[in-house]
């Protein structure tokens, strides 16, 4: 019964991965258990949305703590110092992450697995996977 709910699966994980088109090339060659989970949950509950707060969401469900800025094109009345952009800036939306993520080893990880893993692979691939078509991600990454 566990397994029924991808929150963390373990004996079902290969069946949920098969369900929810995983594993794919976001998390490398040999990603660990906890990553894979992470990956099966975070597709699981990304029903579709275009909000910060959702993608907020999703990014949580993989492990990672953002936070979202969105853009808006130069108009009469801003604020004087304010960045100056075209038309396209209000399709643009930036993810503000840390620079680096590190996972660690957890209980029930693979024999062989790594005791720590950094980066934000993972990250970049599920938000620009689920990003609408018609917007471009920036991401920025600070230390």
């Amino acid at each position: 019964m566990a397994d029924a709910f991808p929150v963390a699966p373990v004996m079902l994980l290969p069946e949920w991965e098969e369900t929810l088109g995983l594993p794919d090339p976001c998390a490398g060659t040999s990603p660990s258990i906890q990553v894979r989970q992470q990956q099966v949950n975070a597709r699981f509950i990304a029903s579709g949305g275009q909000s910060a707060a959702y993608f907020i969401k999703v990014a949580a469900s993989l492990g990672y703590d953002i936070t979202i800025t969105r853009f808006a094109p130069s108009r009469f009345g801003r604020p004087f110092g304010s960045p100056f952009g075209g038309i396209a800036w209000a399709y643009a939306w930036q993810v503000n992450a840390p620079q680096f993520t590190i996972e660690r080893l957890a209980f029930g990880n693979g024999f062989g697995a790594s005791f720590s893993s950094w980066g934000n692979t993972v990250l970049q691939c599920e938000l620009q996977r689920l990003a609408p078509a018609h917007t471009v991600v920036l991401f920025s990454y600070t230390p």
